[in-house]
């Protein structure tokens, strides 16, 4: 489940992945954690631009309910979204 913690870190690397595996640091974050986010961040820009049919929409939104462990999380995401469009 992902945290504001984990985002903290994806956002800290700029979402590249190959700079934080570089790094070494799996002390937070694991690869699967890192694919998740950039799976929901690529979601939720898929929303915005009015790409997804409802059923997806619905998809996605209950994917990010399970994902996350808060609405401030989600909230985050978004904000991430946002950034890395």
């Amino acid at each position: 489940m992902l945290s504001i913690r984990h985002l903290e870190v994806y956002e800290s690397f700029g979402g590249d992945l190959d700079g934080w595996a570089r790094s070494g640091d799996t002390s937070i974050i694991n690869d699967a954690d890192w694919y998740l986010i950039d799976e929901l961040v690529q979601d939720l820009n898929m929303l915005k631009s009015g790409l997804a049919s409802k059923s997806l929409e619905a998809t996605i939104r209950d994917k990010l309910i399970a994902a996350t462990d808060s609405q401030d999380v989600r909230n985050r995401l978004q904000q991430l979204s946002d950034k890395f469009a």
